[in-house]
């Protein structure tokens, strides 16, 4: 087959593949997320294709929590809470909707974190802890990861 028997082939299919990729960014949307569609452009040509190509076909805006430690840590090797680390309180993970892809928890310094993904929630167990953030004693569920879900960085 010649370049433009195979031109007007690609473009059936590029045009078939429009439906499935408004179903994709459906099924994203019922499940809360926000999505972008970036507009597909045809070529007119063969030889013209190369201006037309796409950087993918949707885009999800992924919810990520952030929280900054009072304590600074800087990876694994200095973590101050042992083989215990605190995601969030239970009530906030449960209810989210979407639920957030990550929990980013900063050092007080602000120069490293550690990563939870949210994927690794079928392994958290949960905790009653006190919250010092309040003066009248206050206790809640906490989500609690195993460390080998953490990844630390620097930022």
């Amino acid at each position: 087959m010649d370049d433009d028997a195979n031109f007007k082939k690609f473009v059936k299919h590029l045009e078939a593949s429009h439906e499935g990729v408004m179903n994709a960014m459906n099924w994203f949307l019922r499940k809360g997320y926000e999505v972008t569609v970036p507009p597909t452009t045809v070529a007119e040509s063969y030889e013209t294709r190369m201006d037309h190509v796409d950087n993918g076909d949707l885009f999800l805006r992924m919810r990520i929590e952030v929280k900054r430690l009072g304590v600074t840590f800087t990876g694994r090797d200095d973590w101050p809470y042992g083989k215990k680390f605190m995601v969030c309180g239970k009530d906030s993970f449960d209810r989210a909707s979407p639920k957030p892809y990550a929990y980013l928890i900063q050092s007080k310094d602000l120069k490293s974190m550690g990563i939870v993904l949210s994927a690794s929630s079928k392994d958290w167990y949960v905790e009653n802890k006190l919250d010092k953030r309040y003066p009248k004693p206050y206790y809640q569920d906490f989500y609690m990861c195993p460390m080998k879900h953490v990844s630390f960085c620097s930022i």
